[in-house]
């Protein structure tokens, strides 16, 4: 049971992790984290963290892959 919340924990702190560095990289022009790494990442366990920090970092809550991945 440890090692679940351990893996939970480093998942979530890697999705919000990714999500604030593509946010940052949209705002500078700079090189962007995939959308398929996000979904991934998502998809593997981050997928609460990604989705409230998308929402308060107001980054990708109007694409459709994100916006279907989440409802």
């Amino acid at each position: 049971m440890l090692y679940v919340g351990v893996y939970l924990f480093v998942v979530t702190l890697w999705a919000i992790w990714l999500t604030l560095r593509d946010k940052r990289a949209a705002r500078r022009g700079k090189w962007r984290v995939k959308e398929r790494t996000l979904l991934l990442v998502s998809v593997i366990g981050g997928s609460v963290a990604m989705l409230i920090t998308m929402h308060c970092a107001r980054h990708k809550t109007q694409h459709a892959k994100f916006r279907s991945a989440y409802r």
